[in-house]
């Protein structure tokens, strides 16, 4: 296509767009610049080599280099993580020179390189819905399979539909394709089905009844079809080709490069050239090519084993008139084949469409996203650039559902089983080395103690010695845990899928079942506010709240939102998958939506850094950031405690009845000092667990001082107040508590003699 100039001014106007320049007001919310990744479900080439690919909530993508950078080009479809931006099908006419996206209940037409998308004349309403499947003949001839009509065609680039076969609906279609006489041909759940005479009479294919198929094309070398099946009875797919002298069976994929067997589970798609035959499989297998029409296939990399990039599954392979083979890769984006043995070079620049299911900010404040199927990326600034972390995790294709940090700054990320990074997520290890046995890794939560719990698929597990080391948790066997949290009394709450909300007060030993709970299908997430109220959301009954530690619950919000978080002054943000995000600044009576700049609907994960900025992942959309702090007040930045007291997790040694000097110094976020006596509120302290440190803050003393010296002003900013310490806490271990009116709580760990 010729319009490059054209799109160049679009590029603008949608940059002008995003980022609200000439606005008056700024967007409380922004996308950073990645991660960069995408769920590949669709990739094509048009006549001048543009690259169109279609993401899985993440949008639809452009490269007019070959794929070195990527445009998104959504116009027309709203925003990313809408319904209708969904998975789908992506197909080229030569005839029209249009592009067409097949996403289920509609397909779409873009005559101008994806700067206009527009719906075509296949009202759902009158031809019903369908899975997204769509094959273009030599003729421009638009055939597409709807599950109420069976097969429809168009004629006219998209502008009317018709019926075709009397409306004959065959088993599920999986996939269309056209041979060089113009044959059509349908792969279904139920056998290969062929039309002679443009779908009016459909046939099945002798030999291929029962055939489970999960793809189909057609070699335009010599005509041959090649069919992919699901996994039958071995545990595995095949694949077959189809000639005048019927259906050859491939067994097996051969062996990979360390004797590993290639069991590819699915044959995801299928492409062409000069007689050599490439598939792309599901699941950890990667791409595969075959000289000898399929008889024979070689792996060629993306897969678990072998070298080179791994991905989860190749859902695309697109080859250009020279040869060049391209693969859409389930979650990771696109890939270029150097052409030798398994190594790929992996192109996304631009595509800002990553799954990230978690977030997490270090102390340094760097910020980690955890993807699926991509692994770890991590931005030292604030989102302006990314950098892939996890390469181990990468090329195990797990899903990092989950990150928690301790109180040493050592990050721990949830996969199939949990990983741990000690320089703030820099550096991973291999995750083989904390593998949970049964536990897919879908929550973790860590107490003051640092004690780790992880939950997931058989139940949840606790290790006490920083992850060397986990036990299995009785109570909770074979429940899907799929969200964890702890109060400051140590108290875990605990929810999943069909596993009702159940609670602990004795580090996971024993397990109580809260009422109300028990018909509730999925508890997504569990959050809790510095008053210890509990919220949950991720079920039909919308957000639920608890200010009796669970014994009684009352519904705060509608909706179904997957994640929940609250800032430390107590302001809650809920997620929706679709809906984006609303607040509350009244502990959920009431909510607002705040939606401003949100370039992503789809919303999974949330985290603030120190400063009270909320970073937000999105499934298919990377990671957005807030414009300002979600404070109401804006913090101090606070230094301290220093000489004589010992920050945690160091405990300090006292004598009962002594007077403890507490100093510390704050200033704005201008770096100015603070000199205000207000910004004091008080010093309290309460009993802990001498073991853990762990105990109930509600449960606290307010502190008097030595003498007369009270509260002090040291200039610059300093401040002291001398604690007297009572003599009764003799033979105790207890936490001191300062509290300053910005809502900051700073604690310090004490064993008194």
């Amino acid at each position: 296509m010729s319009r490059h100039k054209l799109l160049s001014s679009f590029i603008v106007l949608f940059f002008l767009w995003g980022t609200g320049l000439g606005l008056s007001q700024t967007p409380f919310w922004q996308p950073t610049n990645g991660p960069e990744a995408g769920d590949i479900r669709s990739l094509i080439m048009d006549s001048e080599g543009d690259l169109f690919t279609a993401t899985f909530r993440g949008g639809i993508f452009l490269s007019t280099n070959a794929g070195t950078s990527w445009t998104p080009i959504n116009n027309g479809f709203g925003l990313p993580g809408s319904p209708q931006i969904g998975s789908g099908a992506l197909a080229y006419s030569r005839i029209t020179d249009s592009v067409f996206l097949a996403n289920g209940c509609n397909i779409w037409r873009t005559s101008d390189n994806g700067q206009n998308w527009v719906p075509t004349g296949l009202d759902p309403s009158v031809f019903g819905c369908g899975d997204g499947i769509i094959a273009i003949g030599g003729d421009g001839s638009i055939f597409t399979y709807t599950n109420e009509h069976g097969v429809v065609c168009s004629q006219d680039d998209g502008q009317s539909w018709q019926i075709v076969g009397d409306g004959q609906v065959l088993p599920r279609v999986t996939s269309l394709a056209f041979n060089g006489e113009g044959h059509i041909f349908a792969g279904t759940r139920a056998g290969v089905y062929t039309s002679s005479d443009g779908g009016n009479n459909w046939s099945i294919v002798p030999g291929s009844e029962g055939f489970d198929v999960s793809a189909l094309g057609v070699d335009p070398f010599d005509n041959h079809v090649h069919v992919g099946t699901n996994p039958g009875s071995l545990g595995r797919g095949s694949t077959f080709c189809y000639t005048d002298g019927g259906w050859t069976e491939t067994p097996n994929l051969g062996w990979g490069t360390q004797g590993e067997f290639w069991d590819f589970n699915r044959v995801n798609c299928f492409s062409f050239y000069g007689g050599t035959v490439y598939i792309g499989t599901y699941q950890n297998s990667g791409a595969f090519r075959s000289l000898n029409h399929g008889l024979t296939w070689e792996n060629i990399g993306l897969g678990f084993f072998g070298g080179g990039e791994g991905t989860w599954g190749v859902n695309a392979i697109v080859i250009s008139p020279v040869g060049e083979v391209f693969a859409g890769a389930a979650a990771d984006g696109v890939f270029k084949w150097t052409g030798s043995g398994n190594y790929w070079t992996r192109l996304v620049h631009g595509m800002k469409a990553a799954d990230v299911l978690s977030v997490i900010v270090a102390r340094d404040g760097g910020v980690l996203a955890g993807t699926q199927a991509a692994g770890i990326f991590r931005s030292a600034d604030r989102g302006e650039t990314w950098t892939r972390v996890s390469t181990a995790l990468v090329n195990q294709t797990w899903w990092t559902r989950s990150m928690a940090m301790n109180s040493y700054g050592y990050i721990y990320a949830a996969w199939g089983g949990v990983s741990v990074s000690l320089d703030g997520g820099i550096a991973w290890p291999s995750p083989y080395a904390h593998t949970l046995p049964g536990c897919c890794g879908y929550a973790l939560a860590i107490s003051r103690a640092n004690v780790i719990y992880a939950g997931g698929g058989r139940g949840i597990y606790r290790s006490r010695d920083n992850g060397l080391s986990w036990d299995f948790l009785p109570g909770l066997e074979n429940k899907d845990i799929r969200s964890l949290a702890i109060n400051s009394a140590g108290h875990i709450f605990a929810g999943g899928y069909n596993t009702g909300l159940w609670r602990s007060v004795d580090e996971g030993n024993t397990w109580i079942p809260i009422a109300g709970f028990e018909d509730l299908y999925y508890i997504q997430s569990i959050a809790i506010n510095p008053e210890n109220e509990v919220f949950v959301s991720g079920h039909a009954n919308g957000v639920m709240r608890s200010s009796d530690n669970g014994a009684t619950w009352g519904v705060v919000a509608p909706g179904q939102a997957p994640v929940l978080a609250m800032n430390s002054e107590g302001r809650i943000f809920a997620g929706f998958n679709g809906g984006g995000v609303t607040s509350s600044t009244d502990n959920g009576n009431t909510w607002q939506e705040v939606n401003d700049g949100l370039m992503d609907l789809a919303v999974q994960a949330f985290a603030f850094d120190a400063d009270g900025y909320l970073y937000c992942g999105h499934y298919g959309g990377g990671v957005s950031r807030t414009t300002e702090t979600t404070f109401l007040k804006v913090p101090y930045t606070f230094e301290g405690f220093f000489s004589p007291i010992e920050n945690a997790p160091i405990v300090n040694k006292a004598k009962a009845g002594q007077a403890i000097p507490v100093k510390w110094r704050i200033t704005d976020k201008n770096g100015l000092p603070i000199s205000d006596p207000a910004s004091f509120i008080n010093i309290t302290s309460y009993s802990v667990s001498c073991a853990t440190f762990e105990g109930d803050p509600t449960n606290n003393v307010e502190e008097s001082p030595a003498g007369s010296s009270g509260l002090q002003y040291m200039g610059d900013g300093w401040w002291q107040f001398n604690w007297k310490t009572s003599k009764a806490f003799k033979g105790q271990c207890r936490t001191m508590k300062l509290i300053l009116d910005d809502k900051g709580e700073h604690t310090a760990n004490f064993s008194f003699k």
